[in-house]
């Protein structure tokens, strides 16, 4: 038998009733479906999210913008998620390593589970996070009134602790004094990520008359 031959016979065998075999597939398929979703199903619960191992001289900026909890979702056979659901949830953990430097600051949620759980399908939402982290810096600013060229500040300078990225914005500290009195004393506000070490001043007019 040429190999014409056998290859249109076996042509002839795959499309004879070719309906009723792709009906009977695609009903196999559903009731693949349907036997599986009979058992397996699904379960979902949040958990915290921790933020750990930030280096001392590092600050997060986005602080109160970031997730506290994370989503996590379990798909598998129906007897193991009934089983799962007696795991206390403070067994689970969920946490941000934020140890090592990562240019684009987006660091991923890393899931401690317990061994039941390993054997089911898993999924966190977020799975990642960004994180706006900076490092902490100090430097000494000149302190220079902006209102009157007669006043001595003391002291002249002050610490400045801050972030790096405001450095660049940071040339000196400019203060307003009221030039109605010889001495004063001026208070610098402090913010989340600028603090100034004194925080109070003393200013003084040595031309002034009453």
């Amino acid at each position: 038998m040429s190999l014409k031959t056998t290859l249109s016979g076996l042509l002839d065998k795959i499309t004879k009733n070719f309906t009723i075999k792709v009906i009977s597939l695609l009903i196999a398929i559903g009731l693949w479906f349907y036997l599986k979703n009979l058992v397996t199903t699904s379960y979902e619960f949040y958990i915290p999210l921790n933020y750990t191992s930030l280096p001392p001289n590092k600050v997060i900026i986005n602080q109160n913008t970031l997730p506290n909890y994370v989503l996590v979702k379990l798909r598998g056979n129906k007897e193991k998620i009934s089983k799962v659901l007696e795991i206390p949830k403070a067994s689970i953990h969920a946490f941000l390593d934020l140890s090592k430097p990562n240019d684009k600051n987006i660091y991923k949620v890393n899931i401690t589970l317990p061994e039941e759980m390993k054997r089911l399908e898993i999924h966190v939402y977020p799975n990642e996070v960004f994180v706006d982290i900076d490092e902490i810096v100090e430097t000494n600013l000149l302190v220079v009134v902006k209102n009157s060229a007669d006043y001595i500040v003391t002291p002249s300078t002050v610490k400045v602790r801050t972030v790096s990225r405001n450095l660049e914005k940071l040339s000196s500290i400019e203060i307003e004094v009221d030039t109605t009195k010889s001495v004063d004393r001026v208070f610098l506000e402090n913010t989340s990520f600028l603090v100034f070490f004194p925080q109070v001043l003393t200013v003084s007019n040595t031309n002034y008359k009453r």
